[in-house]
């Protein structure tokens, strides 16, 4: 019955999510479309924390356009390797494909503040050897799946010029469960430089 109860929370959670992020991006539709956008892509190193596996570290990309001067929206992808923290032989890659919004406010001619809502998905793979004590037995799995991920990110930035800036964030993100892996949340890390059209 409590995981039951546990599962139907996980999965309300995960909705009201969802809502938000809809409601949030819709809202600010009417603001963005009225500006011309400006392009940029942003190269990140990324270090990523999860519940029972090692810090890992990995890199980033990402290609967005900015409205009005406030207003980011962006597509990133991201790849990293996750080792198991209790020394047993499995690894997970996870290789997540977000959609972001942030919303940035300048605090001073140089500086930035941004925070906002990602959502996607995170494709997942692990891969478990064990080589047992007598000749010849090699056990080996191998598992593929996704699952839908939402979460928050706020971060501050730093204007080189007018082309180039420093950006450095945090994002929670949270994934429901799939058939590689039960529901998590990620703590991702990243550093990087923006350079735009």
């Amino acid at each position: 019955m409590g995981l039951r109860v546990s599962r139907l929370y996980s999965i309300t959670s995960m909705k009201s999510l969802r809502f938000a992020l809809v409601a949030g991006v819709l809202a600010a539709l009417p603001l963005i479309s009225s500006a011309a956008p400006r392009f940029y892509a942003q190269p990140s190193l990324v270090i990523v924390d999860v519940d029972n596996f090692d810090t890992a570290a990995g890199a980033s990309v990402a290609v967005g356009a900015v409205f009005g001067g406030n207003h980011v929206v962006e597509f990133e992808t991201s790849r990293f390797e996750l080792s198991s923290s209790y020394g047993l032989n499995f690894d997970l890659t996870a290789t997540p494909l977000l959609l972001n919004y942030r919303y940035e406010i300048a605090t001073t001619e140089r500086w930035l503040l941004s925070a906002g809502l990602s959502a996607g998905v995170m494709l997942q793979e692990i891969d478990f050897t064990d080589v047992y004590s007598f000749p010849g037995s090699i056990y080996h799995y191998n598992e593929k799946d996704e699952a839908f991920v939402v979460g928050f990110n706020a971060g501050i930035g730093y204007k080189i010029d007018d082309r180039l800036s420093i950006h450095a964030s945090a994002r929670t993100l949270r994934a429901a469960k799939s058939d590689v892996f039960s529901e998590s949340s990620f703590l991702m890390l990243q550093l990087g430089l923006r350079c735009r059209f």
